[in-house]
């Protein structure tokens, strides 16, 4: 099965450019709203740090793994946020990591609304080691690696680039949104070795939408609506949340836009302690055919809130909802 999977990977690099896959996958993104947007910068009243693992399509070989660690906080003497980001991927053959920075504005609106936007800049590594994949015409006997395809080598290659993003979040009270765009510029890179492998890196799109309400002083339901899009395909995510005495919460979701794109169906909870700290777990029900050679994904989140201002400056009157600490 390993080799089936570095197979598709390969007939994907068939092209004269490659193009990245999609931006990594997150279903606690309720939960990480900065790790795709990052207007989100800032908006959490304090300081916040999260770190992730998440391991996708248990039992499948070469499946990808993720680990990222992200960290904002406001500024409030310029009305603004600061973040920076560091994600590692590996799927298949490739590799990948990613260091990123963002500058966020913050602009009132009204006694109870924020409107923050942001730029971000990321420098990309990617790797690929050659001497595991396996093309339909190469011959692999006796330890020899020959794939017959000059865009392929059989050795590691690497390359480096620099993509830059934009995003926007808005809060009003127990309402937000919010879009963000990453790698405007497509940057391309060529990897060393051989013929090089030209490289593109593909721009997603990310809107979403959620509203917190209270059936009770103790209960608090928070469904949120993701969409995302590399511009030729579009993914849809629904996270459902139901958080008791502020403390424990539980929920579900699915991801898929149709019939044909149906991916997984979520099941998470965590609980939020008094400091702060944020715990979390999610397990991914597969459900598209991948299902039948899959067990399933896992993913698990840490993220810890400081809840009172770093340096000089007021906070806005406006008060943060406590879903965000």
């Amino acid at each position: 099965m390993g080799k089936l999977f570095i197979l598709l990977l390969t007939l994907c690099l068939s092209g004269p450019v490659a193009m990245a896959q999609q931006f990594e996958q997150y279903s606690l993104f309720g939960l990480n709203r900065y790790a795709y947007n990052p207007a989100y910068g800032g908006m959490a009243g304090g300081l916040q740090a999260t770190a992730l693992h998440r391991a996708q399509w248990g039992g499948l070989d070469g499946a990808p793994t993720t680990n990222h660690f992200n960290v904002h906080l406001p500024v409030y003497a310029v009305s603004g946020g600061f973040g920076c980001s560091f994600t590692a991927e590996e799927i298949g053959a490739w590799t990948r990591w990613s260091l990123g920075g963002s500058w966020a504005q913050h602009i009132a609106i009204g006694r109870n609304a924020i409107l923050s936007a942001a730029i971000s800049g990321r420098i990309l590594q990617r790797s690929l080691n050659g001497f595991v994949l396996r093309a339909p015409e190469g011959v692999y006997e006796d330890g020899e690696v020959v794939h017959n395809d000059v865009l392929l080598s059989d050795q590691l290659q690497s390359g480096t680039a620099f993509s830059v993003g934009a995003g926007a979040f808005l809060q009003a009270g127990a309402f937000e949104a919010g879009m963000a765009l990453t790698s405007i510029n497509r940057p391309v890179y060529s990897f060393s070795g051989q013929a090089g492998l030209p490289f593109q890196e593909a721009s997603h799109l990310f809107i979403h939408a959620g509203y917190a309400f209270n059936p009770s002083e103790s209960v608090e339901i928070l469904p949120i609506i993701l969409v995302k899009s590399d511009m030729v395909i579009q993914q849809f995510d629904f996270s459902l949340q139901m958080t008791l005495a502020g403390t424990f919460f539980v929920g579900g979701g699915y991801r898929g836009w149709n019939a044909d794109s149906s991916d997984a169906a979520l099941a998470f909870g965590g609980i939020r302690l008094p400091s702060g700290l944020n715990i979390a777990y999610c397990y991914d029900i597969p459900l598209s055919d991948l299902k039948v050679v899959q067990d399933g994904s896992h993913e698990i989140l840490l993220s810890w809130t400081l809840g009172s201002p770093i340096g000089k400056g007021r906070p806005p009157r406006i008060l943060y909802h406590p879903r965000f600490l």
